[in-house]
């Protein structure tokens, strides 16, 4: 197998920060919106120079190339305006904050003259309901819909996805060359469709209630500090003592911390009309003290922890955030970026197959030079029906597809991408006016035979009825695409095709039925080839 330098450690790895990540979607939406990739063989060298997984070479590659700088700017001018968002909101929630609680306690109820007893317990409700409310909210969202949660259920209805929506409008206004809306679009997709975007715009929702609570709580010291307030409350159906076990209840963590409540007999005392007659001062400072007390607990410091502990979630899963790497986007770069990732057998597979891989750098070799010595055949063709032919993984040559050769038929069954295909395959081969001895599946090495490849061949093995044989084919194409130097390109064109003759193997493909021919170079030389390998003659190509 071929000398690989083993991943760097964890400890030596570039940081994972959010701008990396966003940079990264950025230019997969770029190129995915204009339909190639962009050529830059410095970026793809410095990404297969940094080592590791996929996705640490996708982050080197961005940040590696010559529309970095451009993509940066934007994503800077984009964190101004969220910032700026972010600040702008929190400004209006203190401001709110503050409003609702003048506005809540300079009302009072009708028919008290000027005595104008503040009803706590509307004033109360009024001031932290809102709250206790959407705190609720957030946590069912959080622990009952968790999936949905990552993106909509905590961020669309919340405080922070309203600043988010924000931004979006305004980006639109203000980045419109392509590779901006691109990073606009990147940057909305991670924070709306990640657990990393949960948590930072949750921390943004607890950051903006936070203000308006210390604006309102902020308010309140300050009437109370500057006023006289008489508080009161007031029942038709309860009685005193439901009024004095309830406001028991929430002086009960507010007195941990020191904060004034008041006994039995000034709650009971406090039942209006007997309030309207006289109310003692020293009540009204054991109510103001269970308001402002009930202020800091039960909502501006749950807010605050809220947001220190959001911030942290936010930061551990962005050093776990993964890129879908199963994006076309991302998919492309697999065979420029880590040809030579995986150096023992299958991509992604479950166990190891049944029989050893052949060596990569004969393998190799065989790919270089086009020698009949990579053909294990003749492949085993019993009768003399056409040989069917299937392009799987891969599009059909543009022009000499099937590959004419001289005694050799072809019964061309097209390509294969999904169930309704594998049916039409299935009819077109019982159709066949002569049965066909052997069905033979083009296959890209562009591919990377993954399990989901296995699979099918496995299934289809079962299903076709006849024997397969498996034709690899763009080994040049392969070669051309791999960065470094030819000893690296030669060894991994041997690995890709050590791999995917492992995976036929382990799908029950006889040996014999592998073969390495490059349908995309059509000539005398690939005729030979394939007759040699089928071992066909004296039926024209069909």
């Amino acid at each position: 197998m071929p000398d690989v330098e083993p991943p760097p450690a964890m400890a030596t790895a570039p940081r994972q920060d959010l701008a990396r990540l966003v940079l990264a979607e950025a230019v997969r939406l770029h190129e995915e919106n204009h339909g190639f990739l962009i050529e830059d063989r410095a970026a793809e060298a410095a990404a297969v120079a940094a080592g590791g997984d996929l996705q640490r070479r996708i982050l080197t590659r961005a940040g590696a190339l010559t529309v970095a700088a451009d993509v940066r700017d934007a994503l800077d001018r984009l964190r101004q305006l969220f910032a700026l968002s972010a600040i702008a909101g929190f400004l209006i929630a203190l401001a709110l904050g503050a409003g609702s609680a003048l506005a809540l306690m300079a009302s009072a109820p009708s028919g008290y003259g000027a005595a104008m007893p503040t009803n706590f317990f509307l004033l109360y409700g009024s001031l932290l309901g809102p709250h206790a409310l959407m705190l609720a909210a957030w946590l069912f969202a959080l622990l009952v819909l968790p999936n949905r949660g990552s993106g909509s259920s905590l961020g669309g209805g919340s405080l922070g996805g309203g600043i988010l929506a924000l931004v979006r409008r305004l980006s639109r206004w203000t980045l419109k060359q392509p590779l901006e809306a691109a990073a606009a679009r990147a940057f909305a997709l991670v924070m709306t469709g990640s657990p990393a975007g949960r948590w930072l715009v949750s921390a943004l929702s607890h950051g903006l209630w936070f203000g308006y609570l210390a604006g309102g709580s902020a308010m309140v010291f300050l009437l109370l500090s500057t006023r006289q307030v008489n508080f009161a409350w007031e029942t038709t159906i309860l009685s005193a003592e439901d009024y004095i076990a309830l406001t028991r209840a929430l002086a009960a963590v507010p007195g941990w911390l020191g904060f004034a409540a008041p006994d039995a007999q000034q709650i009971a005392a406090s039942q209006i009309p007997l309030a309207a007659a006289a109310t003692s001062a020293a009540a009204d400072r054991a109510w103001a003290g269970l308001l402002l007390g009930s202020l800091v607990v039960y909502g501006v410091l749950p807010r605050l922890v809220l947001v220190l502990l959001c911030l942290g979630l936010g930061r551990r899963a962005i050093r776990r955030y993964r890129l879908d790497t199963s994006r076309p986007g991302f998919a492309r770069l697999q065979e420029r970026l880590a040809p030579l990732a995986q150096t023992t057998g299958i991509i992604d597979a479950d166990q190891d197959g049944p029989a050893a891989a052949a060596a990569p750098s004969s393998l190799g070799k065989a790919a270089e030079t086009g020698a009949a010595a990579a053909l294990p055949g003749p492949a085993q063709v019993v009768g003399d029906g056409p040989v069917a032919i299937l392009a799987f993984e891969s599009e059909p040559p543009a022009r000499g597809w099937p590959q004419p050769a001289s005694g050799l038929g072809w019964l061309d069954c097209g390509s294969i991408e999904d169930r309704a295909d594998r049916a039409r395959v299935r009819a077109r081969l019982r159709a066949a006016v002569r049965p066909p001895p052997l069905l033979v599946l083009a296959c890209s090495l562009l591919t990377a035979p993954d399990r989901g490849v296995g699979a099918f061949l496995a299934e289809f093995a079962g299903e076709a009825g006849l024997p397969l044989a498996l034709l690899l084919s763009q080994d040049q194409h392969y070669r051309a695409r791999t960065p470094g130097d030819e000893a690296a390109k030669a060894s991994a064109v041997g690995q890709r095709i050590a791999d995917w003759r492992q995976i036929a193997l382990a799908a029950g493909i006889p040996a014999a039925n592998i073969a390495v021919i490059d349908l995309d170079q059509p000539g005398a030389a690939t005729r030979q080839r394939l007759q040699a390998w089928l071992g066909r003659s004296g039926e024209a190509t069909r």
